[in-house]
C-alpha cells in the first residue's frame, strides 16, 4: 500500500506546537543558490561508492535484495502549488552520528508523483527533538517514477558540513522556490521493520490548501514511526 497524501499529522500526537517553533521555515530558501548540481539519480552501489575515502555516518538504505533496496511505502512531500490541492508538506528523518564527522553527501530514495521532477534535500541541526536550524541544501533532480525501483539521490557539491558525535541531525526533504507544484515521496526503507525512528512532519497553509494544519501550521511536528525512511550520510573524520 502506498502512503501518497500527508494526512497523519492530525492524529499521531496530541501535543502543543508552541512547543516545538522552528523559525526556520518563512527563512528564504533558494534552492538553487547552493548545492546545484547535474541530474543524480544513481543505483544504491554508485550512490554509496561514489568516493572510496568517504564513510557511512548512517545507512539504512538495503543492500541485500537487488529488487529492494527499499519498501514501495512512501511519505508525501509536497509544494503548495501541488495539483491535490493539500498544503505545503515536508518530512524530516532523524540520525546521529557515532563520532565527529565531516558530511559531503547525503543519499535519499524519493520517487516522483507529478509536478516539477526536483526536491530540495537539507541537513538541519536540531532542538526539542524536531529540525532547527537549516545547516546547508541541495538541489537534487531525476526522481524516477512513484513506484520503481531501486535508483536513489545523491546530494552534494564538493563542500562539507560538520556535526558533531552523539547529537541529534536531521535530512530534511522539501520544496522551494523552483519546485512549488512538486508532489513527491521519501520511500520508507525495509532494512529494520522493528525500531521506531525518530521522524518529524512540517505542514503549511500560508500558500493555500486544504491539509488540516490547524496549531501545526508553519511547525515541525515530531512523529515515530515504525520504520525509517530511507537514505544514507556520507562523510569524512
Amino acid at each position: 500500500m502506498i502512503r501518497r497524501l500527508p494526512l497523519r499529522i492530525a492524529t499521531l500526537v496530541i501535543l502543543s506546537a508552541a512547543s516545538f517553533a522552528s523559525s526556520d521555515k518563512r527563512m528564504p530558501l533558494d534552492d538553487r543558490a547552493e548545492g546545484t548540481m547535474p541530474p543524480t539519480s544513481l543505483t544504491v552501489e554508485s550512490a554509496l561508492n561514489l568516493d572510496s575515502g568517504l564513510v557511512a555516518i548512517y545507512n539504512n538504505i538495503g543492500t541485500v535484495y537487488p529488487k529492494g533496496r527499499y519498501s514501495t511505502n512512501t511519505g508525501g512531500v509536497v509544494g503548495p502549488k501541488n495539483q491535490v490541492g493539500s498544503g505545503e508538506y515536508w518530512l524530516a528523518n532523524a540520525f546521529i552520528p557515532n563520532a565527529d564527522y565531516k558530511v559531503e553527501k547525503i543519499v535519499v530514495a524519493a520517487v516522483l508523483v507529478s509536478g516539477t521532477n526536483g526536491l530540495v534535500v537539507s541537513l538541519y541541526d536540531d532542538k526539542y527533538g524536531i529540525p532547527n536550524s537549516r545547516l546547508k541544501s541541495w538541489f537534487v533532480t531525476n526522481l524516477p517514477p512513484l513506484g520503481s525501483c531501486c535508483s536513489v539521490e545523491v546530494a552534494y557539491d564538493g563542500s562539507s558540513v560538520e556535526v558533531a558525535g552523539g547529537k541529534q541531525y536531521w535530512v530534511v526533504l522539501q520544496t522551494g522556490p523552483s519546485n512549488q507544484d512538486t508532489w513527491a515521496g521519501w520511500v520508507v526503507n525495509d532494512t529494520d521493520q522493528v525500531d521506531p525512528s525518530n521522524t518529524a512532519s512540517y505542514c503549511s497553509n500560508d500558500d493555500g490548501g486544504s491539509s488540516p494544519c490547524g496549531e501545526w501550521n508553519d511547525h515541525w511536528m515530531p512523529i515515530v514511526e515504525p520504520m525509517a525512511y530511507a537514505f544514507a550520510v556520507l562523510g569524512t573524520q
